[in-house]
C-alpha cells in the first residue's frame, strides 16, 4: 500500500489508514472476480484461486485488526462474497 502500490491506488502518504485499507478491499475482492491478481511484477498476475483470495485477505484482516478494527465486519463479509463467487 502507499505510494508504491501496485494498482496505483493514491494514498496521498496517508497510508494505512480506514480508507486506504477499504480501497484495497475493494481492488482485491474485483481482482479476483475479475480472475487477475496483481503480483508486484507488472505484467505478471497470480492465478486466482480460493487460496490465494484468502492470502491476500488475510493480509487485510491484519492490517484491520492494527489499523481500522472498525472495518473487520466489512472485510468479512466482503471476503466470503468473493469466495463465494470465484468458487462457482
Amino acid at each position: 500500500m502507499g505510494s508504491d502500490s501496485v494498482a496505483g491506488i493514491k494514498s496521498d502518504d496517508k497510508i494505512n489508514e480506514d480508507w486506504e485499507i477499504l480501497l484495497n478491499i475493494y481492488a482485491t475482492a474485483y481482482d479476483a472476480t475479475n480472475d487477475v491478481m496483481l503480483t508486484h511484477n507488472p505484467g505478471v498476475y497470480d492465478e486466482t484461486t480460493i487460496q490465494e483470495v484468502r492470502g491476500r485477505f488475510l493480509i487485510l484482516h491484519k492490517l484491520c485488526n492494527k489499523y481500522a478494527p472498525n472495518l473487520k465486519d466489512e472485510i468479512k463479509q466482503i471476503e466470503k462474497m468473493t469466495i463465494d463467487k470465484i468458487a462457482k
